[in-house]
Order: structure tokens, then C-alpha cells, then sequence
């Protein structure tokens, strides 16, 4: 019998102590109430710290990365004064193919990041590079004051009608009459949709591309994210013959443009 009691009490023992260790780590496994809190808090104000970069001056400025100097130094002037930087879209009716156009799609990306401390102005127009400076067209573009131009020249609206040559003169002339009254505007263009088996106009796209290097240019080449001009899936990417860039199209001029306006 007594044995069997102290049997009975080893194995209770064991029990408890088997119990209590079980307890002991739950204890130390699960968070406290003070933890639980501190996790929550340190997610709330990352998320915080994260919208009020992006609200803040200095958060804004980071988004500036592919500007000039120039370009970034005057944005940030324009923060600390609490003026709008004004940046237009100029090009041609391509733009307007389609609802939303790529201008449209930049705009609102702009505006998502950058907020109120940049205004969006687009010029879509359905003419050459000869009428357009024959017209005076820049001056409407001059008297919004721009700080940044984002030009599309009309090469593609030019081809067969103004000559390769006369075309990279006329975008010169655009810029010094925006310029005369702008002082510091600065021109970054982009060239035209590309076409399915371009031929010539592929050789006018090279020789812009050409200028706008020569001449110190800023030059977003959209192409890059279109397919192979030479390959029937670019088809995809333009409306009905392949006059203007369907929505596909757009998105893929879009994306080259916000790319270089917005760094992330």
C-alpha cells in the first residue's frame, strides 16, 4: 500500500511540473497586451510617415528624380513660395483618338503624386509643324508660362508635306518662341505614335531622335514600350488602319511619359 502511494505521488508530481511548464510558456509565447499595442501603434505610424512624405515638400521632390537640375530647382522654389509649377502637353491629335489620351493618363498619374503643386495644361493639334509655326500656335502655349513643355513635333502630321529638315528647324522655333518670354522653360519632346512597317518615317524618327541628342534635348522614347513596329501585334496597339494609337497605344506613351515625371 505504501508504495502504491508513493507511486500515485511521483506521478502527480510529474504532472503538475509537466502542467506548470506548459503554462509557463504560453505565458511567455503570447504577446502582451502592451506588445499587441505597441505592433499596432508601429504600423499606424509607418503608415503615417509614409503619407506624410508623400504630402510633405521634401517627399514631392523625391518624385523628381529624371529632371534636369534646373528643372528640380525651380519646382522647389515654386514649393517653397507655394506656387503651381506649370507643365503643358503639346502634340498632335493623336492625343485626342481615344478617351483617356495619353495626356489624359499623364495628367492624372501628375496629379496623384504631385497634388496641387503642379498644374497640367494639354494642346492637342490636327496640323503641321509649317502651319504651326505660320499660325503662331506657341503663343498660346508661351502665355500659360510654363515651366516644362513636353512637345510631340508634328513629324508624323509632317510626313510628305514638310520635309525632315524644315521639321527639326520648326521645332527650334517653337522653343525660342515659347522661351522669348519664359525664361528657363525648358523643352523635353517625344516623337510621334510609331506605325505598323514605318519605312521612311522610321528614318524621319531616327533623324529627331538624332536632333534632339545634337541639340540637348531631353527625348522620352516611348517606342521602347510599343511591340516591334515590323510585327503584326503592333496592330493591337492602333486604331483601324493604324492612324492613331487606340487605347493599348496610349498607355504605352503614357507610361514612358510618367516615368520620366514621376521617380519612385
Amino acid at each position: 500500500m505504501k508504495k502504491l502511494f508513493i507511486l500515485l505521488l511521483m506521478l502527480v508530481s510529474v504532472g503538475v511540473i509537466l502542467l506548470g511548464n506548459l503554462h509557463w510558456k504560453n505565458l511567455n509565447s503570447a504577446p502582451t497586451t502592451t506588445e499587441a499595442e505597441s505592433t499596432d501603434l508601429q504600423g499606424e505610424t509607418e503608415t503615417k510617415d509614409e503619407a506624410s512624405k508623400e504630402s510633405s515638400p521634401d517627399g514631392k521632390l523625391s518624385y523628381t528624380g529624371n529632371w534636369s537640375p534646373e528643372m528640380r530647382s525651380i519646382y522647389e522654389n515654386k514649393l517653397e513660395e507655394g506656387e503651381a509649377f506649370n507643365l503643358v502637353i503639346a502634340g498632335s491629335q493623336a492625343m485626342d483618338a481615344v478617351e483617356p489620351g495619353w495626356n489624359d493618363l499623364v495628367a492624372d498619374a501628375v496629379k496623384a503624386k504631385y497634388g496641387d503643386t503642379i498644374t497640367v495644361h494639354s494642346f492637342p493639334y490636327d496640323s503641321n509643324s509649317f502651319d504651326f509655326v505660320a499660325e503662331a500656335k506657341a503663343e498660346e502655349i508661351a502665355d500659360l508660362d510654363p515651366n516644362l513643355v513636353i512637345f510631340e513635333p508634328l513629324t508624323l502630321n509632317d510626313n510628305s508635306l514638310v520635309r525632315i529638315e524644315d521639321s527639326l528647324v520648326h521645332i527650334q522655333t517653337i522653343y525660342e518662341d515659347i522661351s522669348a518670354s519664359n525664361v528657363g522653360m525648358e523643352l523635353v519632346l517625344t516623337p510621334p505614335q510609331p506605325v505598323h512597317s514605318p519605312n521612311w518615317y522610321a528614318t524621319q524618327i531616327s533623324e529627331l531622335e538624332k536632333f534632339a541628342d545634337n541639340e540637348g534635348y531631353t527625348y522620352i522614347d516611348h517606342w521602347e514600350n510599343w511591340p516591334d513596329v515590323e510585327s503584326e501585334e503592333i496592330k493591337n496597339y492602333l486604331n483601324g488602319e493604324g492612324s492613331s494609337p487606340n487605347e493599348q497605344g496610349q498607355k504605352a506613351w503614357a507610361d514612358a511619359i510618367t516615368s520620366y515625371l514621376i521617380t519612385e
